[in-house]
């Protein structure tokens, strides 16, 4: 139960079904416990623990009820190679369209770039082909805006995915900045991306007065 964050959610919200759930657990504890358990007996525990995921397991609500949302449209994305040469040619693009750009990101092995559609030629431009991992066009980006108790509330973040991916949504690219967390999605998904995200913060809005 503790690394299974969706049944912590359902049983603590009083949405799921004891029978349901105690066999779909009963291989796991089998197997944990090495010896036979009986359903009756798992149902009994969930019901047990019932009570602390009430208290703690919906603890994100109260930071999602206090989120907000922003879109940026018509953006692009470009990924290129990790070296000096490169790193050089974004710290020049970067200064001098700081407002153009909405996330630069890295890994050990590239950097990713979202910034404003009418950059895309002028920035492409300046690395060579072979520097060029990706690149996109026609996409948008969710910013969500949220208070500072993000960094230290696990399942905030998680539950933002969960509901994209819920709505046969894919992430281009993200990142999570201090307080920020920022989905880029294709501008064909951007109003059901919009939708499921306002949607779980109008959920966490009306349940999470509920907990304390």
């Amino acid at each position: 139960m503790n690394s299974d964050s969706l049944m912590q959610e359902a049983l603590a919200r009083g949405i799921v079904n004891m029978s349901a759930a105690a066999r779909l657990l009963k291989p796991a504890v089998v197997s944990s416990l090495g010896r036979s358990v009986s359903e009756e007996a798992i149902v009994t525990s969930l019901k047990r623990i019932k009570g602390a995921y009430n208290r703690g397991a919906l603890g994100y609500l109260r930071v999602l009820a206090k989120s907000s949302v922003e879109v940026r449209t018509d953006l692009a994305l470009v990924s290129v190679e990790l070296d000096p040469e490169v790193s050089a040619k974004i710290r020049d693009v970067a200064f001098k369209n700081y407002d153009a750009f909405v996330q630069i990101s890295s890994s050990p092995n590239a950097y990713s770039l979202v910034f404003e559609r009418s950059l895309f030629g002028y920035l492409k431009g300046r690395f060579e082909e072979e520097q060029v991992m990706e690149a996109k066009t026609e996409l948008a980006a969710l910013i969500i805006h949220s208070p500072e108790e993000i960094m230290e509330t696990p399942g905030c973040i998680a539950a933002i995915y969960n509901r994209v991916g819920r709505g046969g949504i894919n992430v281009v690219d993200t990142v999570s900045n201090y307080t920020d967390t920022i989905l880029v999605v294709k501008m064909d998904d951007v109003v059901k991306a919009f939708t499921a995200v306002t949607d779980l913060i109008s959920e966490a809005r009306r349940l999470g007065g509920r907990q304390r």
